[in-house]
């Protein structure tokens, strides 16, 4: 190599040791430095593990959340499913059951980048489930709506491309006033990032 091109190598390498290491990361991920606002619609299934008649079954939803510089993310959602109907008839009398559910839910996690456009967010989801159901004895109806805590943790598996993202979510639910009837949902969440 002749001297002209060491000393270019040299004062490249001198350039960048001397450029502060700040300067190099705001050029490098410039938007790293703001929080980051995700919406996201979201579509799957819930399942009770319990003997009584399920009230998740399919369902949708929408979510928004913000992650901080430091890859926090927050996230607040509500989710509708469809639940379950049953039917008989008997002698003289029919019977019709029928249940669904409502979620609203808040979560805390930490994005992990896998590799430039895959994130791994584990996250603590907190909220309230609110079951709405409706019970029809020959021409005798019943309806009943019970609110229920529930607590647990949430994995989601993010593919990001420019600004919109998509995955999947899979949480185990808690619910303290049921304790043998824990709760699990999935989904796939389609959105993007602002």
């Amino acid at each position: 190599m002749s001297l002209k091109g060491r000393l270019t190598v040299l004062g490249a390498v001198a350039s960048v040791l001397a450029t502060p290491r700040d300067a190099i990361a705001d050029e490098i991920a410039p938007q790293a430095k703001r929080a980051a606002f995700t919406f996201d619609s979201r579509i799957g299934y819930g399942a009770t593990f319990t003997t009584g008649q399920p009230f998740l079954g399919a369902g949708t939803g929408l979510a928004v959340g913000m992650t901080l510089p430091s890859r926090f993310h927050f996230e607040l959602g509500a989710l509708a499913h469809l639940g379950s109907a049953k039917a008989a008839v008997g002698p003289g009398a029919t019977f019709h059951a029928r249940y669904a559910s409502f979620l609203g839910l808040a979560g805390a996690g930490y994005d992990w980048s896998l590799a430039r456009a895959l994130v791994l967010r584990p996250s603590l989801v907190a909220g309230g489930i609110l079951i709405a159901g409706s019970t029809q004895v020959g021409t005798e109806r019943e309806r009943d709506v019970r609110p229920l805590f529930l607590v647990g943790p949430s994995l989601a598996c993010l593919v990001r491309f420019g600004r919109f993202q998509a995955g999947a979510d899979a949480s185990a639910f808690f619910v303290p006033a049921r304790v043998a009837a824990p709760v699990a949902t999935t989904y796939a969440l389609f959105g993007f990032e602002q």
